[in-house]
Formats: structure tokens, C-alpha cells, sequence
């Protein structure tokens, strides 16, 4: 760590941790999570739609940032919001005993969860029928929101049973293909390919926790869903990469088709 910085963090820490309004400290605590945990840092108007799924209304954020966050945060209009070193993220992250402090594992598992809400709310559905300069310049969070789920939940605790719910929940439906949809339309369907993975990891240590537990729990069907998805994704790729830079609704009509099969099964889950 840089001589002088480890002071300034503590006093930093100490103006955050006791900030007399309560809400301000929240407010700060979020603000460095979105921050320290954001896989590549985020300009004002992404940080700006992300803070909205927690805080509705924000008169100039930039000045909240400063205001809050204290020598903690960089932020100015041109270039992301970020830390002012990666000691100060080391600091939050891995000094014991902090008021103000940033448990990795379960703020990543937090922001998958946001992420996923994000992608599946109404707002979201409406906005993928733009074109992609239309999302890109309108909505920018919606584009790091699809690229960026599955970094989330593989650095968060992929056995917990509240990211199971929410993984197979999203799988098994509507939004897997508007998700599709929104990549193939911002013209990054090699997320997919990366995001093949992370389906893999959860079913894995699923698996290896469901050895301490009775065999009525291990939700043998949610994890077959699972595999099933880290297989059909570069299929995906492979087979209608093309059709799908062409025209993204195709999703609608070819997956289903080709996949009948899975989207059978996954239907049947929730009926059983």
C-alpha cells in the first residue's frame, strides 16, 4: 500500500461509518459496491440506471458520490466511476472489523440477483425491441446487465439455494430468450460461450453440497435443467449465430423449435 494511504482510508471509513444520517452511509456502502465489485467500472449514467433498481431519484449523482463516498471514489464526467487505487478496494475488501467494509462474495451474489431483476422487468422487455445504438446510447446499464450476470454469480456463492432459485427461474422461461435476444441485438453473442460455464458451476457444487443432504432435496431436475443450458448455449453460437445478427427475433422461433424438447421439460419441472 502507498505510504499515507492506509490513513487516509481509515478516516474515510470512520466519515462513512459515522455519518449521522443513516442513509447516506447505506447510500455510500452501495455506492462502493457497485464500484468495487463492477467487472469492468462504470460511467455515471450506467451507475445512474443501476442505483435506480435501490434509489429512484437522484439530482446529480456525481456530487452524491463525493458527497458520500468521500476520497474513497474517483468520478467526473468523462471517464467511469472508480477507486481511487486498488488499495483502497484491498482495504474495504480485507481489513477485519471495518463499520464500512465489502464482503465480495456476498455482494457479488447480491448484484447477479439486481442484474437478473434488472433484465427481466418490464422496463428491460420493452427497451430490447430498440436497435442496438438506440440501447447503447439510451440504455447503457442494460447492455452491462447482459454481459455481466454470469461474471457475478460465478465470483458469488453458486451453492447457495436463493441463486439456484433464481438461476433455474430465469433458465426456464421467457427471459433466457430475451437475454438472447438483447446479445444477439448489441451484436455480443460470445457472452454466451463464457456464460456456458457458469450453469456448469452451480449444478457442480450443487451437487457436492447435496451429498450431505437427503436425496428428496437435491433438485436433481433443476440441475439437469442447468446442464442442459451450459450445452445448448454454444450450440446457440454455432448454429444460429447468423440468423441472429440478421434479425434477434428469430430467437422466438428457432430455439423453441430446435429445442423442443428442453423447453418441454424445463415447463414440466414447475407443473410436477
Amino acid at each position: 500500500m502507498p505510504p499515507g494511504m492506509e490513513a487516509l482510508y481509515q478516516r474515510t471509513e470512520l466519515a462513512i461509518a459515522t455519518n449521522p444520517k443513516q442513509a447516506d452511509c447505506i447510500l455510500a456502502t452501495t455506492l462502493i459496491c457497485w464500484t468495487v465489485c463492477a467487472q469492468c467500472y462504470l460511467s455515471l449514467k450506467e451507475l445512474s440506471q443501476a442505483l435506480l433498481l435501490d434509489i429512484p431519484n437522484f439530482l446529480d449523482l456525481k456530487t452524491t458520490i463525493q458527497d458520500v463516498c468521500g476520497h474513497s471514489v474517483i468520478v467526473d464526467q468523462t471517464t467511469p466511476v472508480a477507486m481511487i487505487h486498488q488499495s483502497a478496494r484491498d482495504y474495504l475488501t480485507k481489513t477485519p472489523d471495518l463499520r464500512v467494509s465489502i464482503d465480495l462474495d456476498a455482494s457479488h451474489g447480491a448484484l447477479f440477483a439486481k442484474y437478473i431483476s434488472f433484465l427481466t422487468a418490464p422496463y428491460s422487455r420493452s427497451k430490447i425491441g430498440q436497435n442496438q445504438y438506440a440501447i447503447r446510447s439510451t440504455e447503457p446499464f442494460l447492455t452491462y446487465a447482459a454481459t455481466a450476470w454470469s461474471y457475478h454469480l460465478h465470483q458469488a456463492t453458486v451453492g447457495s439455494s436463493e441463486t439456484l432459485d433464481i438461476l433455474v427461474d430465469f433458465l426456464e422461461g421467457i427471459s433466457v430468450l430475451l437475454w438472447i435476444h438483447s446479445l444477439a441485438l448489441l451484436r455480443q453473442l460470445e457472452v454466451l460461450l463464457k456464460a456456458a460455464k457458469t450453469p456448469t458451476s452451480v449444478a457442480n457444487m450443487q451437487r457436492k453440497i447435496n451429498a450431505g443432504k437427503s436425496p428428496l432435496l437435491h433438485r436433481l431436475q433443476d440441475l439437469e435443467l442447468l446442464d442442459l443450458w451450459a450445452t445448448d448455449f454454444p450450440k446457440i453460437v454455432g448454429k444460429f449465430g447468423r440468423h441472429l445478427f440478421q434479425n434477434p427475433t428469430v430467437i422466438y422461433k428457432i430455439v423453441p423449435s430446435a429445442l423442443s424438447q428442453k423447453f418441454h421439460y424445463a415447463s414440466s419441472i414447475r407443473s410436477k
